[in-house]
């Protein structure tokens, strides 16, 4: 996660990762500040976690590329799990309501369940925030769970992409997986043939050691298309 540090004086000065602000007000020093976080928030679609302190003390704070400015226990929670595993406070009775219609056979509500969350996530915290590829991965799974395993191996594929955009190798490596199994439960010939391709494009993008699967994938492909399903 992008960070930054930020300290106000009374007179007015302060500092952005050291770099020297001087204003008249420590209110105008306050603003100048959060708005150059703010500018590098846009710049990179990644939340900023900043450490803020001023005279009254030091406060966590997540800046939004969409400008939004979180403080307190969200800026902490996020900063001390930056791959979003743990479910926020704020989004626990969705996510059990879901669980508890998956669970209970009632998986088309709780595939629109999911729709609806990650919907909301990303216009909250926006389209490229953790929580929102976790609300993805969330979806994805209700996919699968309601019988369609080429829809959730899109869908697991685009969160990896997303955490691949993030700099989140861990995350993106779990949904990578994630996906490659929900292809092979896939039986359609033309699904299969374009997913596959769409999972080793994603595998090589992401730079890692991964030629043996994407080789595997490149295989069921062409065996696909030479007419034998495996």
């Amino acid at each position: 996660m992008e960070t930054a540090r930020i300290d106000l004086g009374p007179d007015g000065r302060g500092w952005v990762d050291g770099q020297e602000i001087e204003h008249n007000t420590l209110e105008d020093a306050r603003v100048a500040a959060l708005r150059r976080v703010a500018a590098r928030a846009r710049d990179t679609q990644r939340p900023v976690h900043v450490r803020a302190s001023d005279p009254a003390g030091e406060t966590a704070l997540l800046v939004h590329p969409d400008g939004r400015i979180q403080e307190g226990e969200a800026a902490e929670e996020l900063a001390a799990d930056p791959d979003a595993t743990a479910v926020p406070a704020s989004l626990l009775p969705r996510t059990r309501a879901i669980a508890a219609a998956l669970e209970g056979g009632r998986e088309l509500e709780g595939s629109r369940m999911a729709h609806e969350l990650e919907a909301e996530v990303s216009t909250e915290y926006g389209s490229r925030h953790p929580y929102t590829w976790r609300c993805r991965e969330l979806t994805a799974h209700a996919t699968l769970a309601a019988g369609l395993p080429g829809g959730a191996a899109e869908l697991y594929m685009d969160a990896a992409r997303g955490w691949l955009d993030l700099g989140r190798n861990t995350a993106y490596a779990s949904a990578a997986q994630r996906a490659y199994a929900c292809w092979h439960r896939v039986e359609d010939t033309a699904q299969t043939v374009w997913l596959g391709e769409l999972l080793a494009e994603l595998l090589r993008d992401s730079g890692g050691d991964h030629q043996e699967t994407v080789r595997a994938v490149l295989r069921r492909v062409d065996e696909v298309q030479g007419g034998v399903l495996v």
